[in-house]
């Protein structure tokens, strides 16, 4: 996805993040459900980063926006779900993953292993 390292994942993040408009779609939401439907990607994305230069910085903003920021109390019920959204389902998997590195493969085939001991559709590939 980043075609060289001048492409930078974390401006891309922050630009979403610092949309005036995010902020205000997250406040009117209907559901919870629909937070998860709206951070969908941030799976994909984080993956997207694997082997860019600021992945650490790319997961370290991604899990203070998640846990710090979507915590303050004018988000509401929606606070719940975002903890559930970055450390459950996205980042935990991810995470173990690249602590789990063996010499037999990558963080990121150890990342679809979890993935598929957890049942999860689809696997990332090393592109």
């Amino acid at each position: 996805m980043w075609s060289s390292e001048a492409d930078s994942p974390l401006q891309a993040f922050n630009s979403i993040r610092d949309n005036s408009f995010l902020e205000k779609y997250i406040l009117n939401l209907k559901s919870t459900e629909e937070l998860g439907k709206l951070f969908d990607w941030i799976e994909k994305f984080i993956i997207s980063t694997w082997n860019h230069s600021a992945f650490s910085e790319v997961l370290s903003t991604l899990a203070q926006y998640f846990a710090e920021n979507l915590q303050h109390e004018r988000f509401g019920s929606s606070r719940m779900k975002a903890m559930e959204i970055i450390l459950l389902v996205r980042l935990v998997p991810i995470i173990a993953a690249t602590v789990s590195q063996s010499t037999s493969g990558t963080a990121l085939s150890s990342y679809n292993d979890l993935k598929e001991q957890q049942g999860g559709q689809g696997r990332f590939t090393d592109s």
